[in-house]
């Protein structure tokens, strides 16, 4: 997409009304964006939730460099909620 200053960009929209889009939650995002497209410079990435007209980029939102670590972290914990919920539903 292009915005108002003709600049390319890339938006990844976010649309839930909950939860409310966090900095770290959009950090993620970011860091997620930039490790699947490698071929797209970083600052073109953007962030869009919708609902509160919130943008996130590298140039607002400042990686850390932990970004990997807790991506994995978050991630493992939801597949193991996930293989709890479905052992109580086939129970």
């Amino acid at each position: 997409m292009r915005d108002g200053l003709n600049a390319e960009r890339v938006i990844y929209p976010y649309f839930a009304p909950e939860p409310v889009l966090s900095e770290e939650a959009a950090r993620l995002g970011l860091w997620l964006l930039i490790q699947a497209f490698p071929a797209i410079p970083p600052e073109e990435f953007r962030i869009l939730d919708v609902i509160r007209g919130q943008t996130f980029s590298i140039g607002t939102v400042e990686l850390l460099g932990d970004e990997e670590e807790n991506f994995r972290r978050r991630y493992s914990q939801a597949l193991n909620e996930r293989l709890a919920l479905r052992a109580e539903y086939e129970d």
